[in-house]
């Protein structure tokens, strides 16, 4: 069976990218006018972080078959066999409502990010079926998605 594709949206990379160059920027300017000082130092921390988040965390796609899940991110990828997921669940949104967050995995030892904006109903339930053949003790917690997503 073909695998189940969880596509990743554009706009977190984007806002990721520019708060890793605002805040770079500002730490570079802080530094040339007055050196390292904590706030400095705090701001090219928080850059590298960005980019480090942006880099190696955020999913572009993530590809769900019979052995498990891989998030597929910029510079790597990461297997999450079946055995590990405990629920799939959906990232919460006030201002948008029910049914629009991006998919969520809920492991014993952690949380993957697999999705930032809701999947196409399509895609949903091919991850329950998944879910139901290759992993019974998890549960599906997430929602069908919204009709309308926030995709970009």
């Amino acid at each position: 069976a073909d695998p189940v594709v969880v596509q990743g949206s554009l706009r977190p990379f984007l806002a990721a990218g520019a708060s890793a160059a605002v805040l770079g920027a500002v730490g570079v300017a802080a530094w040339r006018g007055g050196g390292a000082t904590p706030g400095t130092v705090l701001a090219l921390g928080l850059a590298a972080l960005a980019v480090a988040v942006l880099l190696l965390d955020l999913p572009r796609r993530t590809e769900a078959g019979p052995d498990g899940l891989v998030r597929v991110c910029l510079l790597r990828r990461e297997r999450i066999g079946w055995d590990r997921v405990v629920a799939v669940e959906r990232q919460r949104r006030r201002l948008t409502g029910p049914g629009t967050g991006g998919l969520v995995l809920r492991g014993r030892h952690g949380r993957w990010l697999l999705a930032t904006s809701a999947e196409p109903p399509a895609v949903h339930s091919g991850l329950a079926r998944l879910l139901t053949d290759h992993a019974p003790q998890a549960r599906m917690h997430a929602e069908p998605p919204a009709v309308t997503t926030d995709r970009g």
